[in-house]
């Protein structure tokens, strides 16, 4: 025979049940299966409670003291339905198609709704960054910073050191590297980055500083010079591989060197020089603000 009197109510995130054993029934299997969205999952045992005479209650087991008509089922996923159902045994035999019947003699089949999950915490800012780096490259510089785990991007900043404006750029959370390129050698330059998220832009992280690297500039050729009208003298040289400009100094000979002229070209013209006095001419190839060796001196006297 069926329980009789079966009752499923909702108490928080469990269904507390209780009904009246038919005589005989020396247990009850508890049933549920999920009905959320109206797919019909299969009818799933979740506790089997057996009569035991005995005063010792151990793990789904009852006895007069604690008799197998009630119980409070938990674990059920939140925001889903499910179907409630008590099956009544004695020995082996399972009433397995014979469903409770509720008060008033009617099936007893409950359905019974979860209470819907909490919503999740609404988003914090990020916090500043950790292990935030900047590494030199070749007119480049590469800043890495740790991740954030509720960043779902980032925004770095960089500026030339000792100006005011900085340049900004956004990459998404998953990337915590990138190279600025396109720098002048030897030049500083300051860093910062924070994470953002719907919550609005984080902490921004304390500002570091970086040198852009440079090229390894080559000690270049002696200068070529030829006296030209007007007491001057034309100076031409072949490039430097990775020069981005070049410092030319010229001397009378014994004196001090002075600087004639800085030029990304490769060729300079001196002022008005002392007629039948020789003159020496140098160059020093530059890549940005980093400069390599002088030539040797190339000498030549003024017409």
């Amino acid at each position: 025979q069926p329980v009789t009197n079966f009752v499923a109510t909702l108490d928080d995130s469990s269904v507390d049940m209780s009904w009246t054993l038919p005589i005989g029934a020396n247990a009850v299997d508890i049933m549920a299966r999920d009905t959320t969205g109206g797919v019909i999952g299969p009818w799933v045992e979740k506790e089997s409670l057996t009569w035991y005479p005995g005063d010792i209650l151990g793990v789904g087991q009852c006895h007069a003291s604690a008799p197998c008509t009630s119980y409070s089922l938990a674990g059920l996923a939140l925001g889903h339905t499910y179907d409630i159902d008590v099956h009544s045994e004695k020995g082996l035999s399972i009433a397995t198609d014979v469903w409770s019947t509720a008060p008033g003699g009617g099936p007893g089949i409950t359905s019974i709704t979860m209470p819907a999950p909490p919503p999740p915490p609404p988003p914090t800012k990020p916090v500043a960054v950790s292990r935030f780096t900047a590494t030199a490259r070749t007119h480049a510089i590469v800043i890495a910073w740790g991740a954030l785990s509720n960043a779902t991007e980032y925004v770095y900043s960089w500026r030339a050191h000792g100006t005011a404006a900085f340049a900004s750029k956004a990459v998404p959370g998953g990337v915590t590297s990138v190279v600025v390129p396109n720098l002048v050698a030897g030049k500083k330059y300051d860093f910062e980055v924070r994470g953002t998220n719907s919550a609005g832009p984080g902490v921004l992280s304390s500002m570091i500083q970086q040198v852009a690297g440079a090229n390894k500039l080559g000690t270049p050729k002696a200068p070529k010079l030829a006296s030209v009208a007007g007491h001057k003298l034309k100076t031409t040289w072949t490039a430097t591989a990775g020069a981005t400009s070049y410092l030319v100094q010229y001397r009378l000979v014994g004196g001090a060197w002075k600087t004639l002229k800085v030029t990304a070209g490769k060729s300079a013209t001196s002022p008005k020089l002392v007629a039948k006095k020789s003159y020496d001419v140098r160059i020093r190839p530059y890549d940005g603000l980093v400069g390599g060796a002088y030539s040797a001196p190339t000498r030549v006297k003024v017409k």
